[in-house]
């Protein structure tokens, strides 16, 4: 919703035509498609193990490979650097904020929730897993 208000001007940087924030929007743009792969890449590795919810699923498996050797929650960090990247190509003050403000707070108690019941589950297979990969970022908590 704020990428769209910020597609329309409004919330936006008012920017005259002398192009000079246009590389700030370049940059914000490719980030966006890179941060938006990156978030595709850990939906489609979770396979049959992926759901909207927080549940654990029948037959799940736990995804260490690929992108999720290094990252236990690279979906959530992919959605927030790519809605900051959108927000930033748009020179959105109203996007940029929320995502700091309201997203991201909201990733990091859903990623904590989910490893509590992955912990439940999985108990030590998971626990070795955590001391192995970052919580949002490689080798940081």
């Amino acid at each position: 919703m704020m990428i769209i208000l910020g597609i329309f001007g409004i919330g936006t940087v008012w920017i005259n035509n002398n192009n000079q924030f246009q590389i700030i929007r370049i940059i914000g743009l490719i980030c966006f498609a890179l941060f938006s792969w990156l978030q595709i890449v850990a939906y489609r590795s979770l396979g049959d193990s992926y759901a909207p919810d927080i549940v654990v699923l029948k037959n799940h498996k736990l995804q260490t490979r690929g992108v999720y050797r290094f990252i236990r929650h690279p979906q959530y960090l992919g959605q927030l650097l790519s809605d900051l990247s959108a927000g930033i190509a748009l020179m959105s003050f109203v996007v940029v904020p929320m995502v700091l403000l309201l997203e991201l707070p909201l990733f990091i108690i859903r990623a904590y929730e989910e490893e509590k019941i992955l912990t439940n589950y999985f108990k030590d297979e998971y626990k070795s897993y955590k001391k192995k990969s970052g919580f949002f970022l490689p080798f940081v908590g």
